[in-house]
């Protein structure tokens, strides 16, 4: 019961990153984009952060390495606040699609 539940949070966690990617990257509207952008940061701290305390406290390497994964999201803020919003996108993209992979495996 309790791994039906966290499938189906873990697929409409996928979908609702997939469309917020691609509206970020396919509108060309930039109300809507930013709108696009804050959804996808947002995935991608709350993955990040799924990520981080779903592992067990002695696999250290592995949490620094998700942290770091979440911690783009963070680093795509501040570019995009720097007015470099290409890269700021990809970042969040990014940290979003690793972390997903991340938390599959």
């Amino acid at each position: 019961m309790a791994l039906g539940v966290l499938f189906i949070m873990f697929v409409i966690i996928s979908i609702l990153s997939l469309v917020s990617i691609a509206l970020m990257f396919m509108v060309k509207d930039r109300k809507v984009n930013n709108i696009a952008f804050s959804i996808t940061v947002i995935l991608g701290l709350v993955i990040g952060f799924m990520n981080v305390t779903a592992l067990p406290s002695n696999e250290t390497t592995e949490k620094i390495t998700v942290g770091a994964v979440g911690t783009m999201a963070l680093v795509a803020v501040i570019c995009k606040l720097m007015k470099k919003n290409v890269l700021a996108r990809i970042l969040a993209a990014a940290s979003v699609i690793l972390g997903i992979f991340l938390l599959f495996w």
